[in-house]
């Protein structure tokens, strides 16, 4: 038969809806899919059955929680956040069509976690972002709460790993994820040069060449060794850095026989993080 429905409501557990194939429903005038009842539900749409769902206003807003997966289809842009029925409303565009999302998640993109300024694409700027952002506050980790009015609502997507908090790691994220794409296009890694003067090196596994360039960056007097992952390096010597983020640990670990004041200030490898990637930026 012929249903008709207002709003779409998952009060089964567990439920999955892929509204791209289903013929079995006449969904008309759809304003909201409500999927945060509870249990791992799953949605499945595109542009075309949004305006399909709401000929009328082409919007259709959707609520999920953490648990639950959705999936939107190609060709979809993130514009700003809106502040709707006292929470945040993610907004994503394509063409005419318009979806707003309400989730537990108001720090994190929708579409793409390492995008945070919502630019379309993952770039160093989105790691930048995280580091000017968690800069601003003088401390390793940002509480990430639920804006409570529009005035609050987030300039960029801070929240890469969906802790709701803002911290180096989500930045680290952000440049792993460069560094396999990088790895994916067929970039060799840096060679024959040091990791201050290669900015773009240290974004795929490598080889380090300790330097007095990165041994100085806290201490200008001691130059000789250098501590990575744990070893103590020569200064010309070569080490193995799989990952960016071990190249990144590199550039600030400190050898075991430094004293407490050689430790640097708890926000210094945040900002030579954000001085690195200036320079790949620049």
């Amino acid at each position: 038969g012929l249903h008709v429905f207002k709003s779409l409501a998952f009060v089964v557990l567990g439920s999955s809806l892929d509204l791209t194939q289903s013929a079995d429903f006449l969904f008309s005038n759809i304003d909201l899919i409500d999927l945060s009842s509870g249990g791992d539900n799953t949605l499945t749409i595109d542009a075309d059955q949004v305006l399909r769902l709401s000929p009328s206003s082409g919007a259709l807003r959707v609520r999920h929680d953490s648990a639950d997966t959705v999936h939107y289809g190609d060709g979809w842009s993130v514009g700003n956040p809106i502040f709707s029925e006292g929470r945040q409303a993610h907004v994503l565009t394509n063409g005419t069509a318009r979806i707003e999302i309400q989730n537990t998640l108001p720090y994190q993109n929708p579409l793409s976690a390492t995008d945070v300024n919502f630019s379309g694409d993952t770039t160093p700027l989105d790691a930048l972002q995280v580091i000017n952002y968690i800069g601003l506050f003088g401390s390793g980790s940002i509480d990430l709460t639920d804006p409570a009015s529009a005035v609050e609502l987030p300039k960029a997507y801070y929240d890469v790993n969906g802790s709701r908090t803002a911290t180096p790691i989500d930045a680290l994220m952000v440049i792993n994820f460069i560094a396999r794409m990088i790895a994916a296009e067929g970039e060799s890694p840096a060679s024959e040069t040091t990791l201050r003067q290669s900015p773009l090196g240290y974004l795929t596994p490598q080889r380090l060449l300790v330097s007095s360039a990165t041994t100085d960056r806290f201490d200008t007097t001691r130059t000789s060794t250098r501590k990575i992952s744990g070893l103590s390096r020569a200064v010309g010597e070569w080490h193995e850095a799989p990952t960016a983020d071990v190249a990144l640990t590199a550039m600030f670990d400190r050898d075991a026989t430094d004293p407490p004041s050689d430790t640097p200030p708890p926000l210094a490898r945040q900002f030579a993080m954000l001085e690195l990637l200036s320079e790949l930026e620049s």
